[in-house]
C-alpha cells in the first residue's frame, strides 16, 4: 500500500469520525431538547456528505469505502450502548406482533408495555408506552425474535450497502455516518428500504417480485414508491397490482375494523378515531421526522443516474435545465458510478 492510498484512507477515517460526531451532536440536543430544525438539519447533510466527498477528490478506491462503512459499524455499537434516543420505533414496532398473536387488533387496541430507554450519556429513563400500530401489518413480523431491533436494523443497514457495493456513490450514499446513527437508533425504515433495495437492485425474476410484495406489506412509503416507479414506467398492470397487493395486506384488517384501520395504516394517524376527531398525517410530519429523510436519500442513492439521464434528455420540462445544472455544479461535474 503506497504513502497517498494510506494517507486517503487515514482522511476518509477522519471524515467519518468527525463527521459522526457532528451527527451524534445534532441528534443528542435536538431531540432530547426539543429543537425544531433537527430533522432538517439531519437530512441535508445526508447530501452533504456525498457532495462533500466527491468535490474534495474522494476516491472510489472500494478501500475507501470499507473504511467508511466499517468505522459507520463501529459507531453506530457504540451509539447503542452508549445510548440514543431519536426514536421509540426500536421498542413499539416489535411488540404489535404480539398484541395480533393475543388476538386483538393492534390497529384499534393500543399496545402497552413499559421499557428502558438509555440515553446519551448513559442515562437510564423507564418509559411507558400507549401507542397503536400505524404502520402495514406486516413490518412488525420483520425481525428477529429475541434480537435488540436496533442491532437487527443496523443488519439491515449493512445488507443494503452490500447489495450497492458495486456502485461506488450509491454505496457511499447508503454507508455514510447518518444511515448509520439511524440504523443504531432502530428506525425501522432500514428493514423496509432493505426490501426494497433486494427488489429493485439485488434479485431479479420471481425473488425481486416476492421482496417487493414484502416491502408492500410493511411501511405506507414503500407502497407509494412502487407506485410512482410504476407509473413513470406507464405501467398499468404493475399500478394496479401494487393497489391490490397493497389492499390485499389490509383487508383483513379492514374487515375487522375499517374505521381504525383507515385511520393507523391509511393515514398513519396514531388514532382510531381519527376520522372523527381529525389530526392524521400531514406534509409538515416530513420536516418533523428525521428518519423520512432516508427515502429521498436512498432513491437518490439508486436513481441518482436515470434522474441525470431524465433531465439531460428532457430539457424542455420546466425546471429540467436548471436542476441538471445545479445537480452537476454541486457535484464537480455530477458523481458517475463506476461498474453496476
Amino acid at each position: 500500500m503506497s504513502p497517498g492510498t494510506r494517507l486517503g484512507l487515514l482522511l476518509a477515517g477522519v471524515l467519518v469520525v468527525t463527521w459522526s460526531l457532528g451527527l451524534y451532536a445534532i441528534a443528542t440536543f435536538t431531540f432530547i431538547l426539543g429543537i425544531p430544525p433537527g430533522p432538517l438539519l439531519l437530512g441535508i447533510s445526508g447530501f452533504l456528505f456525498v457532495i462533500f466527498y466527491h468535490r474534495s477528490g474522494g476516491s472510489q478506491d472500494p478501500a475507501h469505502l470499507q473504511v467508511i462503512v466499517g468505522l459507520g459499524f463501529v459507531l453506530a455499537i457504540a451509539s447503542v450502548l452508549l445510548g440514543n434516543g431519536m426514536t421509540d420505533e426500536w421498542a413499539t414496532t416489535p411488540r404489535y406482533a404480539y398484541t395480533l398473536l393475543a388476538g386483538r387488533d393492534f390497529y384499534s387496541t393500543p399496545t402497552t408495555f413499559t421499557y428502558v430507554q438509555v440515553l446519551p450519556f448513559l442515562q437510564y429513563s423507564s418509559r411507558t408506552s400507549i401507542t397503536y400500530d400505524n404502520y402495514l401489518p406486516l413490518l412488525t413480523f420483520l425481525q428477529v425474535p429475541g434480537l435488540d431491533y436496533r442491532y437487527f436494523s443496523i443488519g439491515c443497514w449493512l445488507g443494503m450497502v452490500y447489495l450497492v457495493r458495486k456502485r461506488f456513490y450509491a454505496a457511499l450514499t447508503l454507508g455514510q455516518p447518518l444511515f448509520a446513527l439511524y440504523a443504531a437508533n432502530g428506525f425501522n425504515d432500514l428493514v423496509v428500504l432493505l426490501l426494497l433495495t433486494l427488489a429493485f437492485v439485488g434479485y431479479e425474476g420471481r425473488r425481486s417480485r416476492i421482496a417487493q410484495v414484502l416491502s408492500l406489506g410493511a411501511k405506507q412509503f414503500a407502497n407509494a414508491f412502487v407506485f410512482v416507479y410504476y407509473l413513470l414506467k406507464r405501467d398499468v398492470r404493475g399500478m394496479v397490482l401494487t393497489v391490490l397487493v397493497t389492499l390485499a395486506f389490509l383487508l383483513p384488517f379492514l374487515v375487522w375494523d375499517g374505521s381504525a384501520t383507515i385511520c393507523n395504516a391509511g393515514l398513519a394517524a396514531g388514532d382510531p378515531s381519527c376520522l372523527v376527531r381529525g389530526g392524521y398525517f400531514g406534509i409538515g410530519e416530513f420536516l418533523d421526522h428525521a428518519n423520512y429523510w432516508l427515502w429521498p436519500l436512498w432513491m437518490a442513492a439508486i436513481y441518482h443516474r436515470s434522474v441525470l439521464s431524465f433531465l439531460r434528455s428532457h430539457p424542455r420540462w420546466p425546471g429540467a435545465s436548471w436542476l441538471y445544472r445545479w445537480v452537476t455544479a454541486t457535484s464537480g461535474g455530477g458523481p458517475v458510478d463506476k461498474g453496476r
